[in-house]
């Protein structure tokens, strides 16, 4: 019997090449989105691909944003991992280069899959930034079920406004299912901030980038004064999520929350001490200069819903700095 296919679509980001390799390793075909060609050769050459090749095929869709994009990508095709959206970025424009792209990319490979009739589900990455507006209450425990009312703008910054792309998309998709009722199941994964290493980033140059430089900033200096919610879980978690919420066992509609440390979370300039026990060596050469800070807000994620449909307790804040900062140390030790 043949190896089913998972198309798999953000794969050159950091949860979308770790997710293919999961994906791979659990004994999927995968079919992975590209934007340019050149992004191919890259990938294959990486160590953790290299023994799967023969499960692993290519496409190039270099605008998923327009219409039709994936209309020649998904034959034959048994489920599709979407984790292809923008990233917080500070822009002149946030509908046109945060929110649309969501909304556009989510709906475009929707109307896309609903034509191949032997697709059985779609994963979608969300985030937990749809859980709340703009604040976070310390005080109250935040589920599933606390999916933030539509924002209409403005948008205050970059990161506003993609927590605003995430919970459009997410209405639009709603909206999009309730209409069309495809043959297929929809399931979401919200991840906090997602920590780990990025086989991907191969120079010092590219380290800082994504959820990793919102953790790593304590060690190199970064000093931020306004709070951000003390929540992180480990790349590996996230990927393995996304591949086990194929299993038709998990219900239909089902979000799922990712995050470590649960449920009060952790406190990002606990990295400091950690870092300074992992890694002496670094920090007394300088590799780690340590002096910078990121206050912490509390924020209580209820992951137990998570935990008991995978089977498995998240990672800990320690273990994503391990192999996040292991990562920077090997990365100086090569420069």
């Amino acid at each position: 019997m043949a190896k089913e296919l998972v198309f798999v679509t953000g794969i050159t980001g950091n949860i979308g090449f770790r997710t293919l390799i999961v994906a791979l390793r659990a004994g999927y075909r995968v079919r992975g989105a590209v934007r340019r060609e050149g992004q191919i050769d890259v990938i294959k050459k990486t160590a953790s691909v290299q023994p799967y090749l023969d499960n692993l095929e290519f496409i190039v869709v270099s605008d998923i944003t327009k219409e039709g994009a994936f209309d020649n990508s998904l034959d034959g095709v048994d489920y599709i991992l979407h984790i292809a959206s923008p990233l917080p970025v500070e822009t002149d424009n946030y509908e046109r280069d945060l929110i649309e792209p969501a909304i556009k990319g989510t709906i475009g490979i929707l109307e896309s899959a609903s034509k191949i009739p032997t697709i059985k589900r779609v994963v979608i990455t969300s985030s937990v930034v749809i859980l709340f507006p703009t604040t976070v209450d310390p005080d109250k425990t935040y589920t599933e079920a606390d999916i933030s009312p539509a924002p209409t703008g403005p948008y205050a910054n970059g990161f506003e406004a993609y927590g605003a792309s995430k919970i459009l998309a997410q209405r639009a998709t709603d909206r999009w299912y309730a209409n069309k009722a495809p043959g297929f199941s929809i399931v979401r994964i919200l991840p906090s901030f997602v920590v780990g290493r990025n086989e991907l980033v191969t120079s010092k140059s590219d380290f800082i980038s994504g959820s990793n430089a919102v953790v790593f900033g304590p060690l190199v200096g970064d000093k931020v004064d306004q709070p951000t919610p003390g929540i992180s879980v480990h790349l590996e978690d996230v990927a393995n999520a996304h591949v086990q919420a194929l299993d038709p066992r998990v219900a239909n509609g089902e979000n799922f929350i990712l995050s470590s440390d649960g449920p009060a979370g952790i406190v990002f300039d606990d990295i400091i001490k950690i870092s300074e026990r992992l890694f002496p060596d670094a920090v007394k050469s300088g590799v780690l200069p340590l002096g910078g800070t990121r206050p912490t807000i509390r924020m209580n994620l209820d992951t137990r819903k998570t935990e008991e449909t995978f089977g498995w307790k998240h990672k800990s804040f320690e273990e994503q700095v391990a192999e996040m900062v292991g990562h920077w140390v090997e990365l100086n030790a090569a420069a």
